[in-house]
């Protein structure tokens, strides 16, 4: 019994997440922008030292496509595909057309199909 009743609490705060993500929505690329959020320069940086002409990416936690843009920007033609928690923030990614596909997906859930492909950058 005990089992069961750890999954459900997980469940009900994986939920909780989704819900947040899907409240701030609107306002979340003004929230990550005015905290001076490094995650997008950090990432640069990164690229940079990777030798990557083409393929594939896959963008965990896409938001609103922040980290797509940064990849776009050092290797415009990589494949990007985003998963998020966050419907909303799914539909956010969306609008940029910087993804091949975007899903929503719970990390805690078991793997969609898109994990059957490769990738040469996560």
């Amino acid at each position: 019994m005990l089992h069961s009743s750890i999954v459900l609490v997980i469940k009900e705060e994986t939920m909780n997440v989704a819900k947040m993500y899907d409240d701030v929505s609107e306002r979340y690329q003004k929230l990550v922008d005015d905290s001076h959020y490094v995650g997008p320069r950090w990432i640069s940086g990164k690229l940079k030292t990777l030798p990557i002409e083409q393929g594939s990416a896959l963008d965990l936690a896409c938001a609103t496509g922040s980290i797509g843009h940064v990849v776009k920007n050092h290797y415009p033609d990589l494949t990007i595909h985003g998963l998020d928690i966050s419907s909303k923030m799914v539909d956010k990614a969306r609008q940029t057309n910087l993804y091949q596909s975007v899903s929503v997906h719970n990390l805690d859930e078991p793997f969609s199909p898109l994990f059957e492909q490769t990738f040469d950058l996560i």
